[in-house]
C-alpha cells in the first residue's frame, strides 16, 4: 500500500507563560472518511502527525499537519513469528518475608547494636 502524505493543516509555534505550545488549524473538508475511526463510545477520531517545517512559510507558519495514514498490517493466518523471538516466561516471585534472618531488630536501640561483631553475617 502506498504511503502518501495527506496534508490537512498548518500552524505556528507559540511561547507562553508555561513554555512552548502549538496553535494549529485543520481543514475538515480535507479529512478523508476512510481515516476517520469511530470508537466504541460512538465518538469519531482521526490520527494526526504534526511536524516542524524546515523554515516558516510566508505567513510565519512553522508547523505542518498531516493525517497519520499508518495502519497495522492484519496478521495472516498461519504466519510464522520471527525465529529470534522468545516469548518471555513469567517468573513467580516469592514475597519478601519480614526479618527472614535470625537478628531481632525489635529489641535493639539502634541498627548498629543489631549488627554487632557477634552476629552471624556471612562476611
Amino acid at each position: 500500500m502506498e504511503n502518501k502524505t495527506i496534508y490537512c493543516g498548518s500552524g505556528k509555534t507559540q511561547s507562553g507563560k508555561y513554555g512552548e505550545f502549538f496553535k494549529v488549524s485543520i481543514c475538515l473538508s480535507d479529512l478523508p472518511k476512510e481515516h476517520i475511526t469511530e470508537a466504541k463510545n460512538g465518538k469519531k477520531y482521526i490520527n494526526l502527525a504534526i511536524n516542524r517545517k524546515k523554515e516558516p512559510d510566508q505567513y510565519g507558519k512553522d508547523l505542518s499537519v498531516a493525517i497519520d495514514t499508518w495502519k497495522p498490517e492484519p496478521k495472516q493466518v498461519g504466519a510464522v513469528e520471527h525465529p529470534n523471538y522468545v516469548n518471555p516466561i513469567p517468573v513467580k516471585q516469592e514475597p519478601v518475608k519480614p526479618n527472614s534472618g535470625n537478628i531481632d531488630f525489635r529489641n535493639s536501640n539502634s541498627l548498629a547494636e543489631a549488627f554487632n561483631s557477634d552476629s552471624e553475617l556471612p562476611f
